[in-house]
Parts: structure tokens; sequence; C-alpha cells
């Protein structure tokens, strides 16, 4: 994120990828720190921003991710006689069709 300490509402949102609305309901809520500048000028500080996206960063735990089921090998020989017999039992069916 920026090395600035202060970041416009319309910055905060687009690092957040929130709207600016967002950004303000937040401030409300005390899930991000800012001040005021001027007449009303917002502004969010930077640490703010960076602490809120730590606080909700997911990460993966890989104890709890299976592993893989790997498919049983199948021999040639057994996969050549299924498609010889469907071709066979296709071909008996066309010929009594046909007929």
């Amino acid at each position: 994120m920026s090395t600035e300490r202060l970041l416009r509402v319309e910055d905060a949102a687009a690092q957040l990828c929130v709207s600016r609305w967002t950004i303000y309901r937040w401030v409300e809520e005390g899930r991000l720190h800012a001040t005021k500048l001027g007449r009303g000028s917002l502004r969010i500080f930077t640490e703010s921003v960076q602490q809120l996206v730590a606080h909700n960063r997911v990460c993966p735990q890989p104890a709890l991710v299976k592993p893989a089921r790997i498919a049983p090998a199948i021999h040639a020989d057994a996969l050549f006689a299924f498609d010889h017999e469907d071709l066979v039992a296709e071909a008996e069916t066309s010929a009594r069709v046909g007929t």
C-alpha cells in the first residue's frame, strides 16, 4: 500500500475495492480510523487500512486440505475389451435394425 500517512476516501475505497459509501460507513462503525481536515474533507489513516486488511486476512490451513484421490490404473487390455464389446454390440444392433 501507499506510504502516505493519510488517504483520500476515494483512494482508500480503491485500495479496498469498495465504494466511497462503504468507507464512510466503516469510519462511522469504527472499522477505519479517519480525521477531518478543514470544513469536512475526510482523510483515512493508512495504518487503519493496513490493519483492516491484516485483521480480515484469510490464510489457508494445510492440515485441513485433503489430498487428491488418485484413480486406480486401468490395464490397456481391459480397456480394449470393453471398447471391443461395445462395438460388437452396436454392430449387432445396427444389423438387426437394418434387416
